[in-house]
């Protein structure tokens, strides 16, 4: 396996935190976007219909995305008695965050995909399959990475390559994939304040209120749960048949001749 240096270690924390940052500022901001155009001016009047990442950051939520790849962000502010349509739009605000999560994990994909046909000598890759060279440019920058094993030693690698440089463009894509279908996944837990909550909430209609105390001991709880690795788990139980699915269905599309 290729070992750990700090020069890698530092490219991949760089890249992960840029991927981070893009996840959440996006998430957010469909979410302010949709209430907007749903009849509701808050987000935009308090200034949250940004890219400047510190409107939106909250410092533990993102701390999380880095260590784990799913986290949160500030919630963006809505007045939901300005909605044009109470229960329907309340629930299209929440989901929207989800929705731009999962599209921009599916356009990542795309793309990293289709880097492989300029990436890799497809005359030196024929005994291997996609999926295998998919994840190489991940493993080569990320070497600290446990979901995925390296398959070529360094000095085998540079004769695979087409475009070396494109490796870390790739693996910029991927890191974008993961923390988007991680964030979505995250935010469907019916967990408040998370989105998944919020949808039950919009379902349920005004009758359904939590109070500031409540909504604190399960912040707590959820910290809690964080920490002992429980949420991990049951993010990457969902994550990775997702991931690992869409990845072959697209290999089967884009992939390699």
């Amino acid at each position: 396996r290729f070992q750990a240096s700090p020069s890698n270690a530092l490219l991949y924390y760089l890249i992960t935190a840029i991927a981070v940052l893009i996840s959440l500022i996006l998430h957010e901001n469909a979410h302010g976007f949709v209430a907007l155009w749903s009849g509701d001016p808050t987000a935009k009047m308090l200034g949250r219909l940004s890219l400047n990442p510190s409107k939106h950051l909250d410092p533990l939520g993102t701390v999380s995305m880095l260590l784990f790849h799913f986290g949160w962000a500030k919630p963006v502010p809505i007045n939901p008695q300005n909605f044009k349509h109470y229960k329907k739009d309340f629930i299209f605000v929440s989901l929207a965050g989800i929705a731009m999560n999962l599209l921009l994990f599916l356009l990542f994909m795309i793309v990293s995909v289709l880097l492989n046909q300029v990436l890799w000598n497809n005359a030196m890759i024929a005994p291997y399959s996609p999926s295998d060279f998919y994840f190489a440019p991940y493993n080569v920058i990320s070497s600290m990475s446990v979901r995925y094993r390296d398959m070529l030693a360094p000095s085998e690698l540079a004769g695979f390559l087409k475009v070396p440089a494109l490796m870390y463009l790739q693996f910029f894509f991927q890191e974008l994939s993961i923390c988007n279908l991680s964030l979505a996944i995250f935010n469907l837990l019916p967990i408040p304040p998370l989105d998944g909550f919020r949808v039950i909430q919009g379902f349920a209609g005004k009758r359904m209120r939590i109070t500031p105390q409540i909504m604190q001991i399960i912040q707590f709880a959820m910290i809690a749960l964080l920490i002992t690795g429980i949420i991990s788990k049951v993010i990457n139980f969902i994550f990775d048949p997702i991931y690992i699915g869409v990845l072959d269905l697209l290999n089967n599309l884009f992939g390699f001749a």
